[in-house]
């Protein structure tokens, strides 16, 4: 069976990823959702662009330090 590239697959990929590297006891499903689709609309092309576009989450609100993030 040969899997397509869909971009539900891609979203749930880019979900599950953020749930794996992102660990904070307040993100419910609903933010890693719409984190996921965030990234998957706006295609960060490295990793200062992507802590900018999901840097409030990764936060958790200000809780934590941009270091701790």
């Amino acid at each position: 069976m040969v899997e397509i590239n869909t971009p539900e697959n891609n979203l749930k990929e880019i979900e599950t990823l953020c749930k794996r590297h992102i660990k904070s006891k307040s993100l419910t499903d609903d933010c890693f959702l719409y984190m996921s689709r965030l990234i998957a609309e706006d295609c960060p092309r490295n990793s200062a662009e992507l802590y900018g576009l999901i840097s409030d989450f990764i936060t958790d609100g200000l809780c934590y330090s941009e270091d701790e993030a």
